[in-house]
């Protein structure tokens, strides 16, 4: 399992949003693709720009991308505001033993599937087991996962011991149609023809698949909840990033990610366009490869966090907090139990150079990775450039893509000294983003201490809320002890659309929306 360990790490720990090669189809062309209705003068519809195709709907383990291009067709069971709410959508409930070990989750009645099936516990089953074959909840649990049918509508999840943050992993899953997978396994799943289909339990369905170019999503008429106000989603491929704003001031799409300042000012002071800023619950951070073989003492890593001012990643990238400010920390304002009192790293030039010298590191060359599908992230590499270099420190630049280097990092390599990378979805309890670290992999590539690990572990199994918060705080101190990690911005996602579309922010989470019925628009 070690392998598949990894393989889920790099899709959900570094959280891609890379596009996707498209994988074969298993010899069927057709499957995936089916007609689209007419449309009419007075549909309401709204067309989204994306940087690549998907490669199929099969929902375990996605990566960022797909996950957002899926969703107005698939309903999450619930999504986990904070410790108090939980906003149920496929779910009617869930409900934890006292033991922390068993969750009971319970589905709406007269939910379907869009080919007419009803959604059944048979279906939430094979979901969390058969379509897991690479083990995906049980390594977010940190245990072995049994997935058992009670009744039509009820089926149970048990863990081999509690892990408090597993709740909102549960909440994520995206019941798959049993019916239309039988016979098929192992890695079949992910490009089979059921796969393709489109075939789907949410708000809207697949009806044309246009690949390489685009995918169209209709509403339901039969769906279970709230009727979609919007009748037509469109994904559009479009890699551009300057195309797609072309494309949005010429109406051919109706929203634009703003990463700048100027779009920012521009968009805001145009009545014909309304603006939506909401938390990303992000925070980007640059890590100290712990496989590096030039950054190799606390002196160094120390060197390296008072070398590097967020502020001024925060000025130069963004230029406004509107989109972005500066991380507090290894947690977002919605992260339950981290101490919000604490610290940050402080920027401090002239000690940075006297602990570079100390350590050797102003007589070496570091070499810093950026993902070239994360947002802004060679602009952040640039800017860390020139202040390691204020500090004595030469470094270089390196982007590539995160499937090939994210894994290669993960591996051990020493081909890297630093990192720049994201932890996303940080509300609510933490266990959900750092249960993935307490196998003791992070120590691989992280480079956490072996007490940190333990506080880690020992955070993530406490079921009493006053152990949580101490065991949380433990950790957090203990790893900042560390230098493995400086968490430099917390972002805001900041779209632009045209008038008349509203509700974009009643979504608890971003960029994949959580409740798509919630968009209107006012023709």
């Amino acid at each position: 399992m070690r392998n598949a360990k990894r393989w889920i790490s790099t899709i959900c720990a570094l959280t891609m949003t890379a596009a996707l090669a498209l994988t074969g189809c298993g010899g069927s062309d057709k499957s995936g693709t089916s007609s689209s209705s007419t449309s009419t003068v007075d549909e309401k519809t709204m067309i989204i720009p994306i940087a690549g195709d998907i490669s199929g709907f099969y929902t375990v383990g996605l990566d960022d991308m797909t996950n957002e291009v899926i969703s107005p067709a698939f309903d999450n069971l619930f999504t986990v505001v904070d410790e108090d709410t939980i906003n149920y959508h496929l779910a009617e409930s869930c409900t934890l033993s006292e033991d922390g070990c068993v969750y009971t989750i319970k589905l709406k009645d007269g939910a379907t599937f869009s080919d007419g099936e009803p959604v059944t516990a048979d279906d939430l089953v094979f979901s969390m087991s058969t379509a897991d074959f690479m083990g995906y909840y049980s390594y977010f649990a940190a245990s072995s996962v049994k997935v058992e049918k009670v009744d039509d509508l009820t089926a149970t999840v048990t863990i081999e011991h509690p892990n408090n943050g597993f709740i909102q992993r549960i909440g994520t899953c995206r019941v798959m149609p049993s019916h239309l997978y039988e016979g098929v396994s192992g890695e079949e799943l992910m490009s089979c023809d059921a796969a393709l289909s489109g075939v789907s339990c949410g708000p809207y369905k697949m009806t044309e698949w246009k690949k390489g170019e685009s995918i169209t999503y209709e509403k339901r008429d039969d769906y279970y909840g709230k009727e979609p106000d919007i009748d037509k989603i469109v994904f559009k491929v479009m890699p551009d990033a300057s195309a797609q704003e072309l494309a949005f001031k010429n109406g051919e799409i109706n929203m634009l990610r703003l990463s700048t300042k100027e779009q920012l000012e521009e968009y805001s002071g145009d009545d014909n366009y309304t603006v939506f800023n909401m938390p990303e619950e992000r925070v980007n951070f640059l890590t100290i490869n712990a496989s590096s073989k030039k950054i190799t003492t606390l002196e160094a890593k120390q060197a390296i966090m008072a070398a590097v001012n967020p502020q001024e990643i925060v000025d130069q990238v963004y230029g406004s907090d509107e989109l972005a400010k500066v991380a507090g920390g290894m947690y977002v304002e919605k992260t339950q139990y981290f101490d919000t009192s604490m610290e940050n790293y402080t920027y401090d030039v002239d000690q940075a150079k006297k602990l570079a010298e100390q350590s050797g590191l102003s007589g070496q060359k570091l070499t810093l990775l950026y993902f070239t599908d994360r947002e802004n992230m060679e602009n952040y590499a640039t800017v860390i450039q020139q202040q390691l270099k204020a500090a004595g420190i030469d470094c270089e630049i390196v982007g590539e893509d995160i499937m090939s280097a994210g894994v290669k990092w993960q591996s051990g390599t020493d081909e890297y000294d630093l990192v720049l990378n994201g932890w996303d979805n940080m509300q609510g309890n933490p266990g959900f983003e750092w249960n993935y670290y307490s196998d003791g992999s992070a120590g691989t590539y992280y480079g956490f201490s072996e007490e940190s690990l333990k506080l880690l572990n020992e955070a993530m199994l406490t079921t009493d809320e006053n152990e949580a918060t101490e065991k949380w705080q433990a950790f957090q101190k203990s790893a900042f002890a560390d230098c493995w990690a400086y968490p430099l911005v917390e972002t805001n996602y900041v779209m632009a659309t045209q008038k008349g579309y509203e509700g974009l922010d009643a979504n608890e989470i971003v960029p994949v929306f959580d409740d798509w019925t919630a968009i209107t628009l006012d023709k």
